[in-house]
């Protein structure tokens, strides 16, 4: 492809600045629509957000009628397995 170095006439200007604004909101509209598609796959795939819930209602409606000390087995058992490092490159 040659490109020549003649200036664009404020038409041809005009028709660039067009198609760049109409990608623009075409990318725009494409990455929103894929976030909130990922978004709700994800909220569903996610099993332990519906057995969460279930269990903390439960949890409660027992705490009401009885007085049982709430269990940190969930919070003692999730430990990192490894520690990750942030490395930022410098001038």
């Amino acid at each position: 492809m040659t490109h020549t170095n003649r200036p664009l006439s404020p038409a041809d200007r005009d028709r660039a600045l067009a198609r760049l604004r109409r990608l623009t909101t075409s990318f725009t509209l494409g990455g929103l629509a894929a976030v909130a598609g990922l978004g709700f796959v994800v909220h569903d795939l996610n099993v332990g957000h519906a057995a969460a819930a279930s269990s903390a209602s439960s949890t409660s409606s027992s705490a009401s009628t009885t007085t049982a000390a709430p269990t940190t087995a969930a919070s003692a058992t999730a430990t990192p397995s490894s520690s990750t490092t942030i490395v930022s490159g410098g001038s």
